[in-house]
């Protein structure tokens, strides 16, 4: 029985300390630039065109199609420091 209370906290600790490694690697998932696609009021001539200002670091671009999301996608990041 003693074994038991000695070895259950051991465990706890050592995936307390698994588990906090872990945190530090996750990338952060703060929204930066979001807009919906399938407005079509969006489009100028078939083209939707925005601007916003980004920090340097790396950037994670997604997209989930849905009802009337546009067939392709093209995106194009223009600036002074794109590799």
């Amino acid at each position: 029985m003693n074994k038991k209370i000695i070895i259950i906290p051991v465990i706890l600790i050592i995936i307390a300390i698994g588990l906090s490694f872990n945190q530090s690697d996750k990338l952060s998932e703060k929204t930066v630039f979001h807009v919906t696609l399938a407005d079509p009021n969006l489009y100028k001539n078939g083209v939707y065109s925005s601007t916003f200002t980004v920090n340097k670091g790396d950037y994670i671009l997604k997209f989930v199609p849905n009802g009337d999301s546009p067939q392709s996608l093209n995106i194009l990041l223009k600036g002074e420091n794109y590799d």
